[in-house]
């Protein structure tokens, strides 16, 4: 998954859209049949869906809201900024996430209530 990343940030192209649906293992097709295992027979991670890709330092709207880095959320709830590498690596780090604890945590909750919480100048302790 790594390197699917580097690849593409190596070519100046951000993904903006990096979550476990968009990589697909390929398993090798000429293992005999029963004898596939996970810790022997995975050939390749690809990364898929390239719709939201734009290059870096173009701009761009939407994206995976489980997996928005919190600085491509703007005050009127929606989903642009600047395509950097480190959004791609906040996207990549929420997916590491999913795969260690099961659950994808919806980090935006967090940072509209923190929002909300800075402009009423009222925060929970």
């Amino acid at each position: 998954m790594l390197c699917a990343v580097a690849f593409l940030h190596n070519q100046d192209i951000v993904s903006l859209d990096l979550r476990a649906q968009n990589f697909v293992v390929i398993a090798p097709t000429d293992m005999p049949k029963g004898k596939w295992s996970v810790g022997t027979a995975i050939q390749r991670v690809v990364l898929v869906d390239f719709r939201e890709a734009a290059k870096v330092g173009g701009t761009y709207r939407g994206g995976p809201i489980s997996h928005v880095a919190p600085e491509s959320l703007a005050d009127d709830g929606h989903i642009y900024g600047v395509a950097t590498p480190e959004v791609d690596l906040y996207s990549l780090a929420a997916t590491f996430r999913s795969f260690i604890t099961g659950e994808v945590k919806l980090h935006f909750m967090f940072y509209y209530s923190l929002r909300a919480q800075q402009s009423s100048n009222t925060y929970i302790s």
